[in-house]
């Protein structure tokens, strides 16, 4: 099988693709002389596997060359700018993954919507939030300080600054809203656990999260929601989660702080990962009919999300109708790449006729079917062949 790469200097509007083909483009790339993009090619959990790697020249960025790129079946591909010419992904270089969708995509990009991308040997993250400075967010918005002070006092942190090859890591959900977890009586909830081969690939990305485990759409899509409003409810108002800190966990130690008293020498990264959501859900905002595309035989939906940058949207389902009849649904997928001009792009193959559609965004707190989380837009006509 062969796979077409195609990267341009601007995100540029999506060409008809099939099985066979993968688009690469960028989000806040700005090529520069003597930066390469390399494609790297691996199999899932497959330990000590020896990645397929291809580099091109900054020099065919803005030619929009199309390469051809033999790869196996079911293949993870990643793809960066390599700045620094070090022919390895470093934190901070626009980066991008096909893991996780169900459409052959990949958008390269400096700050991921999925989450922060963390060097596991230099221990740094793209978003640069501390242990420390969480922890003193805790103190500060303490409803009980010194129990905190005292959980804090006895679960000491060993500092892994360097994770050896072969390492087991941990993604810990720890604090909600600032509450530790053992406020709400349970136990640190592990949402991502896997070994790492760091001589393989040593950053923590969003082919971590995304691929073989049940977060298909976020960092702690299965279990936030409920979580939160069964434990928490009492602690966090309503159960409106505003933001999550996740401890990475390094080997085999303790991660579970169901008292005040627990003593745990606990050792993990400097570095957390910290997600925001707002207090209520965003509907996103269609921003022009939609139009049939006879060259490719889609149909293009283009729309907005007003929020926050930190408050990301990582999924989205688009539904249209016929007289009421649902004709084509999109199910949930992840939400690509925010445009240049501030708009995301989905097409599809739609039925001819005149339909009505309407779309929807998604996270781990905002991730059940609501019908008040979607938003009309403007009906549109498919002609036929």
């Amino acid at each position: 099988m062969k796979t077409r790469i195609l990267f341009a200097m601007f995100a540029v509007a999506m060409t008809s693709l099939d099985a066979a083909e993968v688009t690469v483009y960028p989000y806040t790339l700005k090529a520069t002389a003597g930066t390469q993009l390399v494609i790297r090619e691996y199999v899932s959990g497959e330990r000590k596997a020896i990645p397929k790697i291809w580099t091109f020249p900054s020099a065919s960025y803005a030619n929009r060359t199309v390469w051809e790129v033999p790869v196996s079946t079911n293949a993870v591909l990643e793809a960066w700018a390599d700045i620094d010419g070090n022919g390895r992904y470093d934190v901070g270089e626009p980066y991008g993954t096909n893991a996780g969708r169900d459409y052959p995509e990949i958008e390269l990009s400096d700050a991921s919507p999925i989450t922060p991308r963390i060097d596991l040997v230099a221990d740094k993250s793209d978003r640069g939030l501390t242990r420390d400075a969480v922890l003193q967010r805790v103190l500060e918005n303490s409803i009980n300080r010194p129990f905190d002070e005292q959980w804090i006092a006895n679960n000491t942190f060993k500092d892994a600054t360097t994770v050896a090859d072969g390492s087991r890591i941990r993604v810990v959900r720890w604090l909600v809203n600032g509450v530790p977890v053992y406020r709400a009586g349970t136990s640190a909830r592990v949402v991502l656990d896997k070994m790492i081969e760091t001589d393989v690939r040593s950053c923590l990305t969003e082919a971590d999260i995304l691929v073989g485990n049940e977060n298909a759409f976020d960092l702690d899509w299965a279990n936030l929601r409920s979580e939160v409003t069964s434990n928490f409810g009492t602690l966090v108002a309503c159960g409106n989660v505003t933001d999550v800190s996740y401890l990475i966990v390094v080997g085999d130690g303790p991660i579970a702080w169901e008292d005040a008293k627990a003593t745990n020498s606990v050792a993990a990264l400097k570095s957390v990962i910290s997600r925001r959501y707002g207090e209520d859900h965003f509907r996103p905002t269609p921003v022009s009919p939609v139009t049939y595309m006879s060259f490719s035989g889609k149909t293009r939906f283009r729309w907005k999300i007003d929020y926050n940058d930190d408050e990301a949207y990582t999924a989205f389902r688009i539904k249209v109708s016929q007289a009421a009849t649902l004709v084509y649904d999109s199910g949930l997928v992840r939400l690509p790449a925010r445009r240049l001009d501030g708009t995301y792009l989905y097409e599809a193959r739609i039925p001819s006729g005149s339909n009505d559609w309407k779309i929807a965004c998604f996270n781990s707190k905002f991730s059940d079917e609501n019908d008040t989380y979607y938003t009309n837009g403007i009906p549109f006509t498919v002609i036929g062949e």
